[in-house]
């Protein structure tokens, strides 16, 4: 019995350290906080570019809500890039030009996925600062000012990304945005490898334009992006100050389920194939194995640590299963408790805290599938 608590000890500790050690290691690192904004004389050019792809239910919300920005009316255009389709967007998107702010669409035959898009948006846009954003997503007045003073204040930055916050009630889904923010940010500002979500992002043209031949058509297309970015020794962070809102979210915990199922399949299959290269800065490379390793290993872990603390019940031996879960319930549920972020008080802090134990629950169930998945033939291309 005692070999087996040592093992069951060092599990825990082990599964820890990979978890709450590997996030206070990149807080240490994290020597810089946010940039103050520029005046606007001071703002360069920008081209925000709107992939599409049968999105009359959101085109002509997103045009209005890019002209709801703050960033200079005469320093910003708005590119409508269109993959070929079959509804009203693009009749939708050519009204949409009498705004305040230009407005054109570029049509292009039916794409294999967001990439095209991508590739010719930055062939037919001269600005040096371009901010890419979904159709159904809404930014914050600031956000588009915010992206473009991050890329400013920090020359080695190629890729910026913003804070993501969903449009539901779910708090389970509110509780996964925060920590992914807060998570994205730390792996950005201390690995200089951050991850970002395509529902709004920031980019230096010049960076980004060389490596677009090397961008495979696939689903998590900004999984491979901020590898191939990182991987040449340019900067991919997340800001803090910008963000966007994601309207396509789930609504019940058992959407929420299927989502992080669906979606975690196409992110580890990606991290998968974007492998570094040799002379890849230690950042991504770090920052990639500790991305595979919680989709792929700590999942393991856990499970065989759930069915110890079983059986340690069982046998009396209460205090080990007790005191692991102190380890990992009393820090996360403290953080949720009194975070500012999250947007609760009162109250409502601990039903965060109930949320985050229900999101851990759900994240671990749909991981534990993610295998299974992998071996299975890859789902055909989702469009745009």
């Amino acid at each position: 019995m005692t070999v087996v608590l040592a093992a069951f000890a060092a599990a825990g500790a082990f599964l820890w350290l990979s978890s709450f050690g590997y996030l206070i290691a990149l807080r240490v690192f994290v020597r810089k906080g946010e940039r103050s904004s520029l005046t606007d004389s001071a703002l360069p050019p920008v081209a925000v570019v709107v992939p599409t792809l049968n999105e009359e239910r959101f085109i002509e919300a997103k045009i209005r809500d890019l002209a709801e920005t703050d960033y200079p009316h005469d320093r910003l255009s708005i590119v409508v890039v269109d993959g070929g389709s079959a509804d009203n967007t693009v009749s939708l998107a050519q009204k949409g030009a009498q705004g305040s702010h230009p407005l054109r669409v570029v049509r292009l035959d039916r794409v294999p996925s967001k990439t095209d898009q991508v590739r010719q948006a930055l062939e037919s846009v001269s600005e040096e600062f371009v901010v890419f954003t979904d159709a159904d997503s809404r930014l914050e007045p600031l956000c588009i000012r915010n992206l473009v003073c991050g890329l400013l204040a920090d020359p080695r930055t190629a890729l910026l990304g913003a804070a993501v916050k969903p449009a539901t009630e779910l708090l389970e889904e509110r509780v996964h945005w925060w920590f992914l923010n807060y998570l994205w940010w730390l792996e950005g500002e201390a690995l200089a490898a951050g991850m970002f979500s395509a529902v709004c992002y920031g980019v230096r043209r010049s960076a980004l334009r060389p490596l677009l031949p090397r961008l495979r058509e696939e689903n998590a297309d900004d999984v491979r992006l901020a590898h191939l970015l990182a991987g040449q020794g340019m900067r991919v962070r997340l800001s803090r100050t910008a963000h966007a809102i994601e309207v396509r979210v789930p609504r019940t915990p058992g959407e929420l389920l299927e989502f992080r199922e669906r979606r975690g399949v196409k992110y580890v299959r990606a991290l998968k194939s974007g492998l570094p290269g040799a002379g890849a800065p230690r950042g991504v490379r770090v920052a990639r194995f500790m991305r595979l390793w919680h989709f792929l290993v700590s999942p393991i872990i856990a499970a065989a640590l759930a069915v110890a603390s079983i059986g340690l019940l069982l046998t009396g031996h209460w205090t080990y299963p007790a005191a692991l879960a102190g380890a990992f319930g009393i820090p996360a549920l403290a953080v949720i408790a009194a975070s500012s972020n999250l947007g609760g008080h009162g109250w409502e802090r601990f039903r965060l805290a109930a949320a985050g134990v229900r999101l851990v629950l759900l994240t671990w169930l749909s991981l534990m599938q993610i295998g299974r998945h992998l071996h299975m033939p890859a789902a055909p291309k989702e469009t745009p």
